[in-house]
């Protein structure tokens, strides 16, 4: 017969007991951890949404901090103060812009920025089962940093006086066309700036024509991808691998090519035409245009001067000038532009542009004060879908003054003989130069448009 020690008595309960502790340990691990670790993502969640929110009530000059307490609430983190005063005690929100002391630490890098703001949850999940260990409460404590970034006007690579906007290859694109190129026998002198080649490719930049060169003393030639160069090639040594390519399309506003639809019906009313009419007969005719919308410009007829009084001119189909035409816009005929009463803006809708031969220009761009900024400073414009081409091959002393942008088409800029000028920013998805003359294309930023780069937000951190 076996005797049980009467010492032994009860044990059992004592290893029952720290069972039972054990696992209601476990499950106030499964199920408040459960609880707890849902609540911080929900509450990370929360804090990133509104301070999205916030950030964008902020670009928009409205009351942001209000922005993200009412997210945050819709979210199930309902606080009426965006501070460290809480009206609820499981719950606070708050809401600081980065510049403010308190949010320094929190912030970061971001710290003494008033470009971020910071949003800041403090969640407490009551427990079920961790109360029998002790643990009455959990709180999670999380944040979000979002950048606020306004509207711009963004001289960057954008401030170059020639720019080449293809991304990638023209095999990648199915495009015929280099990204720069130099031809022929040209001599282009860029002043007051520089040169920028998109294009992250091998031979973005090609200049292996021995008769051409590029000068750009002021600003140099940025090629992202790399370049090739004739062996006795003069120019300014390009650069490559310089930078970063920008994205195709580039994150700018361009200017609404309808801007002669006047009461914005999306149609082309007969007091939206506009014309050419011919002033002066015998052999050097002279015409009169009127801005508006303007179909077969500039007429048919035989060639001669077309003066063009201030106004955006909105061109249907292609436009073409072969020897013998020349464009003005200097309508009151003083050989100077007068600001406020002279100027142009050409919008080529849907065809090519084309001044060929020994055309003459003398064109400048609008500048008078009173015409929409994304109206001034811009002189001829292909707007983006518009790939079918232009060039420019003026004779000598043609002047040129303004932005010239077409950013889906392909740009040939070229002189016949002795020095064409082009005061402007010439922007093309792909470019070159041709001809057997001198070009000299000066960049002054304020003869010049001006790029709009649209608001935007991000979360940062």
């Amino acid at each position: 017969m076996i005797r049980k020690n009467k010492n032994e008595q009860g044990q059992a309960i004592v290893l029952i007991v720290f069972a039972i502790v054990g696992l209601i340990g476990l499950t106030a691990l499964t199920v408040d951890g459960g609880m707890a670790y849902s609540n911080r993502r929900h509450a990370q969640n929360a804090a990133d949404t509104a301070a999205l929110a916030a950030a964008r009530a902020k670009i928009r000059e409205e009351p942001w901090k209000g922005a993200a307490l009412v997210i945050a609430s819709e979210n199930g983190f309902t606080d009426l103060f965006a501070d460290e005063t809480s009206s609820d005690e499981q719950i606070n929100v708050e809401v600081y812009g980065c510049e403010e002391e308190i949010a320094w630490t929190a912030c970061g890098d971001y710290a003494t920025d008033e470009n971020y703001l910071l949003v800041r949850i403090t969640s407490v999940v009551n427990t079920t089962f961790s109360r029998v260990i002790g643990i009455q409460q959990v709180t999670n404590r999380v944040h979000a940093v979002a950048r606020t970034k306004p509207l711009t006007n963004d001289p960057t690579m954008f401030g170059n006086a020639m720019i080449s906007l293809m991304c990638g290859c023209k095999n990648e694109n199915n495009w015929p066309k280099d990204p720069f190129t130099l031809t022929g026998n040209s001599a282009t002198v860029v002043g007051g700036s520089g040169v920028f080649v998109n294009s992250d490719c091998a031979g973005a930049f090609n200049a292996t024509n021995p008769g051409s060169s590029l000068e750009a003393e002021d600003g140099g030639v940025c090629v992202v991808g790399s370049a090739s160069t004739h062996s006795q090639y003069q120019g300014t040594p390009p650069n490559s691998f310089c930078g970063e390519p920008y994205p195709c399309p580039p994150p700018i506003v361009f200017p609404n090519k309808n801007a002669c639809d006047l009461n914005g019906n999306g149609q082309v009313d007969s007091n939206e035409r506009g014309d050419v009419v011919q002033v002066v007969g015998g052999p050097n005719p002279e015409y009169l245009a009127s801005p508006g919308y303007i179909s077969n410009f500039p007429k048919n007829g035989a060639p001669g001067k077309v003066v063009m009084p201030q106004g955006v001119y909105c061109l249907e189909g292609n436009v073409s000038l072969n020897a013998g035409w020349s464009l003005t816009s200097d309508s009151i005929e003083n050989g100077m532009h007068d600001q406020y009463d002279e100027g142009v803006l050409i919008i080529v809708l849907d065809g090519k542009f084309d001044m060929n031969g020994a055309s003459y220009l003398n064109l400048h761009a609008i500048n008078d004060p009173s015409y929409d900024p994304q109206l001034q400073n811009l002189l001829i414009y292909l707007p983006p879908g518009n790939e079918e081409g232009l060039t420019i091959n003026g004779s000598a002393n043609s002047n040129l003054t303004g932005s010239i942008w077409a950013p889906s088409s392909h740009c040939s800029i070229s002189g016949n003989s002795g020095s064409v000028g082009i005061n402007s920013q010439i922007m093309c998805f792909t470019m070159s130069t041709a001809g057997d003359g001198q070009l000299n294309i000066s960049y002054n930023q304020n003869e010049n448009h001006i790029i709009t780069v649209p608001p935007s937000v991000e979360l940062t951190k």
